[in-house]
């Protein structure tokens, strides 16, 4: 790591002054490069000026510390002097400052920025000191003090631009200014490092960055230091949102929210303002009261942010979350797979004898066809990404009407699940793993009704299934048998016959019709259900 001091050098006369840090120390020089150099212990100086800046005073100066013999400074050929005049700034280095400083002092040439053309020069020369001059991991100290005031301004730019860029890992370590204009005031020139400015230009792209694309990352890491916990949070939600995980994502969402209403916000530096850009995005969720619903939020949200490969990932899928909550299940994988299979399966043709269910089928066929492009990249049908792209809000709003119709809300009536399992277990044209989820679900469902649990809830679902698999808490003989069948049709569904299957179905309503099955919360509390879960995850975590 090398520091590196890089110093914009003027054209007006270089008077002493007395330069004097927030540490006290003080430095008598007419250049502030000088005392920055003492100051920060860099290891090299990098001048920087038009061919009309004081060079030869530079000179003078740092040649040993004193007037000598001086180059000819002309303009227009500089070139050989501007060597001399790193090599002495490089002499003055070791032997006043730091005797182990790396040297590499150099002096560089740039128009005065007149118009464009100069502009576009030295942005140029700009890049071409931070090319070859600056090297990875190396520290920038940034003196904005003299010069014209639009080069100062243009190097900062350029700083921001190149850390943005991240062509070179470097570090912008100081950016000062020695303020000349209050030393008869006080005496002095106060050295203030500005270097905040260039934390608020980070700020600047952290809330473009969040506000256009969702990205907060960079916000997350700005706010490491003044707000730990809201700054994890971000970050989970912007890993959550870009691995598409939505339970975790919405879990996580609750969370920010909470920590959003702390009231010691107001008490922070940059989190108090970028706070309304965060609820702004918490407030699309206030609604929300289940998977599918959160599922349509989340694509209209990648669309409106120009994600539209995730959008369409969401918003193909949530068509069979809103099916699951038609249905009154969880949204686990099988359940998903069960709602596909009702408006796909072309064994049983479902779709056919339910016209709902084929106007559903119509538009997931669109909407999978262009998820299917997206998720297997596919270079064959050039052309039609603009159909895509514009069509967004018309298939968002295709699919939160249609789901809303009462033809699908009353789906459960004219296709309840008790129905399913005879369309899948018939013999011909059956599907007996689509037959087994059925009845598993129908298990399932009277049980958390027994138990007072909402069955769209994957820790009630959860919960029961610690029930029916733990045979330890099995001390109602209904249970045994329900485990039996429950084991075989949820882990053994790929070996079964009709028969076997048929025997199953027989078996289970005749148990679930039981007046026994009522007692079960009574002999098995629920508490007990939940430490015996809690246990097993435990348990399982610990052995990884």
């Amino acid at each position: 790591m090398v520091k590196v001091l890089i110093s914009p050098l003027g054209a007006g006369d270089y008077r002493t002054a007395h330069y004097k840090f927030t540490n006290s120390s003080v430095y008598e020089t007419p250049f502030i490069a000088a005392a920055l150099a003492n100051h920060l212990k860099v290891d090299k100086v990098i001048l920087i000026g038009t061919d009309g800046s004081m060079w030869h005073v530079a000179y003078d100066y740092f040649k040993d510390n004193k007037p000598g013999t001086t180059p000819n400074f002309n303009r227009g050929s500089l070139s050989s002097e501007l060597v001399e005049l790193g090599n002495a700034i490089d002499d003055y280095l070791l032997k006043e400052i730091n005797p182990c400083a790396t040297g590499g002092s150099c002096c560089k040439l740039i128009k005065y920025g007149r118009n464009e053309d100069e502009l576009w020069a030295n942005f140029d020369t700009f890049m071409g000191i931070i090319n070859d001059e600056v090297r990875n991991g190396d520290e920038i100290y940034l003196d904005i003090t003299h010069s014209f005031r639009s080069i100062p301004l243009f190097m900062y730019i350029m700083m921001e631009f190149i850390q943005t860029l991240g062509t070179k890992d470097i570090k912008l370590t100081g950016l000062y200014y020695g303020m000349l204009d209050v030393s008869r005031e006080v005496g002095y020139a106060p050295v203030v490092d500005l270097k905040p400015l260039f934390e608020i230009s980070k700020w600047i792209r952290g809330v473009y960055d969040f506000t256009n694309y969702g990205n907060g990352y960079l916000i997350s890491k700005l706010l490491s230091d003044e707000d730990s916990k809201v700054s994890h949070s971000i970050g989970k939600v912007s890993t959550y949102v870009d691995a598409n995980y939505l339970g975790d994502l919405r879990e996580e969402i609750n969370k920010l929210k909470t920590l959003m209403e702390d009231n010691n916000i107001g008490e922070t530096k940059f989190l108090k303002y970028f706070k309304p850009h965060i609820d702004e995005f918490l407030n699309r969720f206030n609604n929300v009261n289940s998977d599918y619903q959160f599922q349509l939020a989340m694509a209209k949200w990648h669309f409106d942010n120009k994600k539209y490969s995730a959008g369409y990932l969401c918003l193909t899928d949530s068509i069979l979350w809103g099916l699951c909550e038609i249905y009154g299940i969880n949204t686990s994988y099988k359940n998903r797979e069960l709602m596909k299979s009702i408006i796909r399966d072309d064994r049983i043709k479902l779709y056919k004898e339910y016209s709902q269910l084929n106007e559903l089928r119509n538009i997931h066929d669109e909407l999978r066809d262009i998820r299917n492009k997206i998720a297997h990249a596919d270079v064959s049908d050039v052309g039609k990404s603009n159909d895509a792209i514009e069509k967004t809000d018309e298939l968002y709003n295709k699919v939160k009407e249609t789901l809303k119709k009462d033809e699908f809300l009353n789906l459960p009536k004219q296709l309840p699940m008790e129905k399913l399992v005879e369309f899948y277990g018939a013999p011909k044209n059956g599907n007996i793993k689509s037959a087994c989820q059925c009845l598993s679900i129908i298990i399932m469902k009277k049980l958390c009704e027994v138990y007072g649990l909402d069955s769209k809830k994957q820790y009630h679902y959860e919960l029961m299934n610690t029930l029916l698999l733990n045979r330890r808490l099995h001390n109602n003989n209904i249970l045994p048998q329900l485990n039996d069948v429950y084991h075989k049709i949820t882990r053994k569904a790929r070996y079964l016959t009709y028969d076997d299957f048929e025997e199953y179905f027989s078996t289970t309503k005749d148990i679930l019709n039981n007046s026994r099955l009522k007692d079960i919360p009574k002999d098995i509390p629920l508490n007990k259900i939940k430490r015996t879960h809690e246990n097993y995850i435990r348990n399982r975590q610990q052995k990884g």
